[in-house]
């Protein structure tokens, strides 16, 4: 979870320092797929977390970021111990996230996705 939280941080300050620049990236298709496909390890072999299971849990963080920052410990408990559910079933499908999960987060098109998660949730 520290992780996750982590990660969360890191992920307000690309979004601060992203979101501060005058020029604004074009982004056509702000769609996201959030659906997560099932993942089986083969020969136990550890096997990468999809882009939407990465953008899954970096929202995860973002909204108990959100909900930290208003105080609200009741909504931000829930969250936190949704997101460690999460890592516990991608740990147990042998799922490999944290890595790759790092590697989106040096992607423009990814922090994008994220960036219009954010302001979904600030509605």
């Amino acid at each position: 979870m520290k992780k996750l939280l982590s990660l969360a941080v890191i992920t307000c300050s690309v979004i601060l320092l992203a979101g501060c620049g005058s020029k604004k990236a074009d982004v056509s298709d702000t769609t996201t797929d959030t659906t997560v496909p099932a993942v089986t390890a083969i020969n136990g072999k550890k096997v990468d977390a999809s882009k939407a299971q990465c953008l899954q849990l970096v929202t995860y963080g973002m909204k108990v970021a959100l909900a930290q920052t208003k105080w609200d410990t009741v909504t931000a408990t829930k969250l936190a111990n949704e997101a460690m559910e999460m890592e516990k079933k991608l740990n147990l499908d042998n799922v490999e996230y944290e890595t790759v999960c790092g590697k989106y987060m040096t992607d423009a098109a990814f922090v994008q996705e994220v960036q219009n998660q954010v302001k979904e949730l600030q509605k």
